[in-house]
């Protein structure tokens, strides 16, 4: 039964890092915009790659830290994402507004993941 929502969290971490990618690709090519999308684009796919390397069943401890640094890097991904709203709000409305949505939605999931872990971690 686990299996399935592994597979959906997965999915979902695609699809955010595609939605991420389009949003990143779709800035114009100016000084100020490649600050905001190059950790945009570095953190953007770092939870997919860390969730999938979850999956081959290490230690707990392991896996705590690797939800931590996916958590991690998913709200510095969500503090660019804020900044380039604030600085942008009419341009960005329609592609950012969602794709902060489902940052924060990502967020608590892995949040909700990480205390379960460090509550179930062996002392």
């Amino acid at each position: 039964m686990a299996q399935p929502m592994k597979q959906d969290l997965r999915g979902r971490l695609l699809k955010f890092a595609a939605w991420l990618s389009a949003v990143v690709e779709a800035l114009p090519t100016t000084r100020p915009a490649s600050h905001m999308s190059d950790p945009l684009a570095r953190y953007g796919g770092l939870p997919l790659a860390k969730c999938t390397e979850d999956a081959c069943g290490d230690c707990p401890t392991d896996s705590c830290d690797r939800v931590h640094r996916v958590l991690e890097k998913l709200r510095e991904v969500r503090a660019h994402l804020g900044r380039m709203q604030q600085r942008h709000p009419t341009q960005c409305l329609l592609r950012v507004s969602p794709l902060l949505a489902e940052c924060d939605a990502l967020i608590a999931i892995f949040a909700a993941s990480l205390k379960k872990g460090e509550r179930d971690r062996p002392r």
